[in-house]
């Protein structure tokens, strides 16, 4: 989903060039113009926030030994969809990522490695039984020490997650979920807002139950402190979420543009006229 660009015109010093020019390896920087909107970004992007964990399929009761290919591995324009999520995630200042799979499937370690080629550092946390999207954060809290972001690995965007980590901020909230407008809210947890304030909390609503049509676009901004009263298996959108609601701590952060849930009928094709 590349973004419009502008051609402008600089003038900077030459030592100044030459240092940028530096930069320039062919590969991850191809250019000097290149070089110049990394390094712009780079500074507009500061956040705090360096480490994500992608729930990319662990165990479930349907996949008993995590064995199945993830769906986020499945192919968007030749490239994994999660491949996507780990170059919008790297835009937005993010060096450190953890993949929660399940311990027999090896495809996205044989794919992405320890991220080196794409200029991360990718580890994986292997699940042996079902743990939850929540409880699977707890075998890596020693290394979710300060404010992290989830993200679901079968899902396409490029929302400004930089903004999102400082609205997080901001609102001083435990939990900061991405929210989506959608005409069909039923197959998602549905958000209600008071204000920025998540008031209330429905997983996969029947239709008469739908209040607002604010989805749960599967992006968290979280503080570590959530994780101490979290133990295996505990479900993120049905135990954790519902749980800090009471204590009105969870925020709510609608979003804009693409978005896209790639296990939906037709998703990729969608995802390959915009990619």
């Amino acid at each position: 989903m590349e973004e419009q660009k502008e051609r402008v015109t600089i003038t900077l010093p030459t030592s100044l060039l030459n240092t940028v020019d530096s930069l320039v390896d062919g590969k991850e920087i191809r250019n000097r113009s290149h070089a110049i909107e990394s390094l712009i970004l780079k500074a507009l992007r500061a956040t705090p926030v360096d480490t994500a964990f992608i729930l990319a399929g662990g165990v479930s009761p349907k996949d008993p030994y995590g064995a199945r290919p993830p769906q986020a591995m499945i192919k968007v324009k030749g490239k994994p969809v999660v491949e996507y999520t780990l170059n919008w995630l790297k835009d937005h200042g993010i060096t450190h990522v953890i993949f929660g799979v399940g311990a027999k499937n090896t495809s996205l370690q044989e794919y992405f490695g320890d991220g080196t080629n794409i200029g991360l550092s990718i580890e994986y946390s292997l699940e042996k039984k079902p743990l939850g999207t929540a409880g699977c954060l707890s075998p890596v809290k020693d290394k979710l020490t300060k404010t992290f972001v989830v993200v679901y690995g079968d899902i396409l965007t490029r929302f400004n997650l930089t903004d999102m980590i400082k609205f997080h901020k901001k609102r001083n909230a435990s939990i900061t979920i991405a929210l989506k407008s959608v005409e069909d809210p039923s197959y998602y947890g549905v958000a209600e807002l008071e204000g920025y304030n998540i008031v209330g909390f429905v997983e996969k609503p029947k239709q008469d139950e739908v209040k607002t049509h604010m989805i749960n676009a599967g992006v968290y901004v979280i503080e570590p402190h959530v994780l101490e009263d979290v133990s295996p298996p505990c479900s993120m959108e049905l135990e954790l979420i519902p749980k800090l609601i009471e204590q009105r701590k969870v925020a709510g952060y609608p979003i804009s543009g693409p978005w896209i849930d790639i296990g939906k009928p037709g998703a990729v094709e969608i995802a390959e006229k915009i990619v």
